[in-house]
């Protein structure tokens, strides 16, 4: 197990501006960026002349390219596994891409209640550092540790891989920077 990023907590709809900071710091061993010194970024055109694209008025990411954008201009590049969360993720692969990629972003995408398929953006964002295994348990024996900058929740946590119903990017260094389009593009359409 890695040891765990430092402890980054969110404020309304910013648990990607937690995620990140906390990430990076864990990466760069510098101290984390604020929450509020990203959304800055993010929230307006370079100018800071208009509202982005990028982020929604209560500063969550507008949509899926958004989040790709953003985290990409961090050098981020994601793993994207369809369907039910981490259960078509093997402890395996997870312990291969944190020996690889050490600290890990992890996204849970929000779907639309009705279809249950369609993507409506990003509902959350983890720092994931660990995995482990369980052998007392039957079922749901594999388990990996997450950074959780949700205030409500305890920040280091160990969560089973089943545990997460929806579809996940696995985020992970590249070293190339893009920089975010959706700074210099019209407001958030949502």
């Amino acid at each position: 197990m890695l040891k765990p990023p430092p402890p980054v907590k969110q404020e309304l709809s910013t648990c990607w501006a937690a995620a990140l900071a906390s990430w990076v710091a864990a990466k760069t061993g510098k101290k984390p960026r604020t929450v509020r010194s990203l959304i800055e970024l993010y929230a307006f055109d370079r100018e800071r002349t208009r509202r982005s694209r990028c982020l929604t008025p209560r500063w969550a990411l507008c949509d899926d390219q958004a989040a790709r954008e953003v985290f990409g201009e961090w050098g981020v590049a994601f793993e994207v596994h369809r369907g039910g969360g981490l259960r078509n993720v093997t402890h395996e692969q997870l312990t291969a891409l944190l020996r690889k990629h050490r600290h890990l972003l992890l996204v849970e995408q929000a779907v639309e209640p009705t279809s249950g398929s369609r993507s409506r953006g990003v509902n959350h964002v983890t720092v994931l550092y660990g995995v482990g295994v369980n052998d007392r348990k039957k079922t749901e024996k594999h388990w990996f540790s997450v950074m959780d900058p949700l205030p409500s929740k305890p920040t280091y946590q160990n969560r089973y891989l089943g545990s997460l119903r929806y579809p996940v990017w696995i985020g992970y260094a590249t070293g190339k920077s893009v920089p975010a389009r959706c700074v210099d593009e019209t407001e958030c359409q949502q």
